[in-house]
């Protein structure tokens, strides 16, 4: 049976990338997207529903339900006035056709999560790709949730307090680090993440790739990505091309493609003055408590390239994910 996921985001441009290779896994009868579930973050929570119909119809997949979730953080709203990925999430793009929303759904996507994992307890993979709101508040909701869950994979954190959007900070733990200190404190599944620090330093994609080789793909996956990443792609904020939410989602599709992890137990700085949203590591064990995350420390390069050329539907990669979930070294 095709392994069931359940996707909650903040559709950017990075997250649309990520959904890509979920669809085309659950096209491949890998996996089956029971839901995707909208959470504030990258842009305004109408702009993410929106988004997420436009990438699910670039997939040919607008059929799958949509949830609209949280549209401000738990305790303290965060202002995003220079989004990264524009103001509409998706690099101000100007579209020729309104997003098909008839699977919007009128269930609020915190209660949607708490009732598929109770339906399908122990089954769910929940790869959580935008801030936490939408997963802290269904552990809130039902104290069953998280163990509910099969396995959490997550966009997110820190580990060396690299900060992304302050100085030591990343962005979905900064929208939210309450929520993010609710997760992590509160997680019963093994629970995957890929930081920040590993896709600024170890995930390195060069911009001719990028360009000519995943941009050069015929397909309506690849003309949406050159689409709403063609204003970034412009300016180069970056040496190389950046991949996040890719990883936490290549990683729950074919746990092959992590070559190397460590168990830790980390948590979220809550109140301090520069590290407010920080994720938390402790390395050596001196809080005395039981690891509760596993850091994805590296990934196959080619793999991965191969996954995103397999995502936006390559004719040249011969390539499958494991029907299978085959336990991480």
């Amino acid at each position: 049976m095709a392994r069931k996921f359940v996707i909650d985001t903040d559709v950017g441009l990075d997250d649309a990338s990520a959904i890509f290779m979920a669809t085309k896994a659950h096209k491949s009868g890998v996996i089956n997207i029971l839901a995707v579930t909208a959470v504030h973050g990258n842009t305004s929570l109408d702009n993410v529903v929106n988004n997420i119909a436009r990438t699910m119809k670039a997939a040919d997949l607008n059929r799958i339900p949509i949830y609209k979730g949280t549209h401000v953080s738990v305790l303290e709203p965060v202002p995003n006035e220079d989004p990264f990925h524009g103001h509409d999430g998706f690099g101000n793009t100007v579209h020729d056709e309104e997003p098909d929303l008839e699977h919007l759904q009128s269930e609020h996507a915190v209660n949607a999560l708490v009732r598929i994992a109770k339906e399908n307890p122990g089954e769910i993979t929940l790869v959580a790709l935008g801030p936490l709101t939408n997963v802290a508040l269904a552990m809130r909701l039902d104290v069953h949730f998280a163990s509910n869950l099969k396995a959490l994979y997550i966009m997110g954190g820190n580990t060396e307090g690299v900060g992304n959007i302050t100085v030591s900070a990343e962005f979905n733990f900064h929208c939210d680090p309450e929520a993010a200190y609710i997760v992590l404190e509160n997680t019963k599944c093994p629970t995957y993440i890929a930081s920040w620090e590993l896709c600024l330093h170890r995930a390195k994609i060069d911009w001719e790739w990028r360009m000519n080789v995943y941009g050069g793909i015929d397909s309506n996956e690849s003309r949406l990505m050159n689409k709403i990443e063609a204003e970034n792609n412009n300016k180069k904020h970056f040496e190389h091309y950046i991949v996040c939410d890719q990883i936490a989602m290549a990683a729950a599709i074919d746990s092959s493609c992590v070559t190397k992890m460590s168990q830790h137990f980390a948590s979220v700085e809550l109140s301090g003055r520069f590290t407010r949203g920080q994720m938390i590591v402790d390395y050596s064990s001196v809080l005395c408590r039981s690891p509760n995350v596993f850091l994805i420390d590296r990934i196959d390069m080619n793999l991965f390239k191969t996954m995103l050329l397999w995502s936006v539907n390559d004719p040249s990669v011969d390539y499958c994910p494991p029907s299978k979930e085959e336990p991480m070294n």
